[in-house]
């Protein structure tokens, strides 16, 4: 009508990361009304609701020690049981108190992890939502007095599943 004033948009984003299994999904919901109710009374309304979906990939897939290996060291080992390459030995039993570890390839050309091995052994994600929204009345009881009154809220909630399988 000619009183109501309304907009409503919706978003999608996909972003690759520059590493393999770093991504975004991004899904975003908006809209505002805006109303005369009458000749001294106006209200609006503003919400705005976020959700992202966050694949970190294997050491939150920003690390780049993972270039760091020797180009000899494998990357495959077919006979683990996930088909990745160990870069680590245990000489003996893990306990409270003992956790020794031998490098397969010397500490100084063993890189920290295997990205590819643990990127499929291990999960970290983000799950986040985001609620914004804000209202108001206005009155304008006289000839260039307005008053007016708002209310406005934000709602965040951070999912963060990590997990990492020891092998």
């Amino acid at each position: 009508t000619d009183n109501t004033t309304y907009n409503f948009s919706a978003g999608y984003a996909s972003n690759d990361g520059p590493l393999i299994g770093v991504n975004t999904k991004r899904y975003s919901v908006s809209t505002n009304v805006t109303s005369r109710v009458g000749k001294y009374i106006e209200t609006g309304i503003n919400l705005r609701l976020v959700k992202e979906n966050l694949v970190q990939g294997a050491n939150g897939g920003g690390d780049l020690s993972n270039f760091e290996a020797a180009p000899w060291q494998p990357i495959y080992d077919k006979s683990n049981p996930y088909g990745y390459a160990s870069l680590y030995s245990l000489p003996g039993a893990i306990t409270p108190t003992t956790f020794d570890f031998n490098y397969l390839y010397g500490p100084l050309y063993t890189m920290y992890q295997n990205y590819l091995g643990l990127l499929a052994t291990s999960s970290n994600t983000f799950n986040n939502q985001t609620a914004l929204g804000s209202g108001y009345v206005q009155v304008q009881p006289l000839p260039g007095l307005k008053i007016k009154g708002s209310l406005s809220g934000q709602q965040y909630a951070i999912n963060n599943n990590n997990y990492i399988s020891f092998h």
